[in-house]
């Protein structure tokens, strides 16, 4: 059976999603994985494949909400970010109404 070695740690792991949240956190607007890293020294040398891993995790943990900039970029954006700027949640769907990005 064929395993690979994982490129970060687990502490590495705990330290780019931490740093991530804490990003998204101080953003006021929806903003892209190259924006995350950019200007955060403990996410430098961190690809972009990884970083959409771990928003894809807050994505489905409900922390996170994603979307598709005109662009054609995806760009992140906090539940509660959403939730202050008076967005709010279908009761069916559970996804947040109004276009954001």
């Amino acid at each position: 059976m064929y395993h690979s070695k994982s490129k970060y740690s687990a502490q590495q792991d705990a330290i780019i999603e931490g740093c991530a949240m804490v990003k998204l956190a101080e953003a006021t607007d929806a903003i892209t994985l190259d924006e995350i890293i950019k200007g955060e020294p403990l996410l430098t040398g961190v690809t972009t494949q990884k970083l959409a891993r771990v928003m894809m995790k807050f994505v489905d943990m409900g922390f996170v909400v994603k979307s598709k900039r005109r662009d054609g970029k995806m760009v992140y954006k906090t539940v509660a970010r959403m939730e202050e700027e008076g967005y709010e949640r279908d009761p069916i769907t559970h996804l947040y109404g109004g276009e954001w990005a």
